[in-house]
């Protein structure tokens, strides 16, 4: 595999339109290297008509649903990797709710519920890759507080974890962006890295479940 983690790289960009009972969320992606492969083997044979179908098991998550999608011929090796599909988030509204801008996101490895104390083994993980995400919010009613957007940045043995997110003003408003990087750096670790391991593993699972108090509809 490709050492340099961009060279593995998955981009995500998305627009997320919060409604009343359900948030609408329009999502791009892009993927290069041994990433764009492992994509196209976990999505062979899934033609055009079927590709949002194929996405369901890998991006939906409990009362978020791929409504649509479409994208390249991923049978075909010489085209990149990309793809687009737009999902519905059900929730069961209120004055004050938390939206999580990348449920749909996938953590780069299997990470389990829980770990075990020990290890006396080699750690092994897949691939380098670098993950990039954001999330465009259009915005009405009060600004996120500072706190809400506290950047996050955090780096370890194994990689690197980001989130942040900052109040735009374009053509179209304001809007809520939010960024989020994950870089899998080393793939190889003696048992003595344990802990960065599972430090690494926190990290990840705490950004990609981050949230924000949604706007006023």
């Amino acid at each position: 595999p490709s050492v340099n983690p961009e060279k593995n790289s998955q981009i995500w960009k998305s627009v997320i339109l919060p409604g009343v009972d359900s948030d609408d969320f329009d999502v791009s992606f892009e993927a290069t290297g041994n990433a764009a492969s492992h994509w196209k083997s976990v999505l062979g044979g899934q033609h055009a008509g079927d590709l949002a179908k194929g996405l369901k098991p890998l991006v939906e998550r409990e009362g978020f649903l791929v409504r649509s999608a479409s994208g390249d011929d991923l049978l075909d090796p010489w085209k990149k990797m990309a793809f687009k599909f737009q999902g519905t988030f059900e929730h069961e509204g209120g004055r004050k709710r938390v939206l999580s801008p990348f449920l749909f996101l996938r953590t780069p490895f299997v990470i389990p519920p829980s770990w075990p104390e020990n290890r006396t083994f080699a750690i092994h993980l897949p691939m380098t890759t670098l993950i990039q995400a954001e999330a465009r919010i259009p915005w009405k009613g009060e600004a996120p507080t500072a706190k809400e957007l506290d950047p996050t940045q955090h780096e370890n043995y194994f990689g690197k974890v980001s989130w942040s997110g900052e109040m735009t003003e374009g053509n179209k408003g304001k809007e809520l962006l939010i960024r989020l990087k994950i870089e899998v750096s080393s793939i190889l670790g003696a048992p003595s890295k344990y802990g960065e391991m599972k430090e690494f593993t926190g990290w990840i699972r705490e950004a990609l479940g981050r949230g924000v108090f949604a706007p006023q509809i």
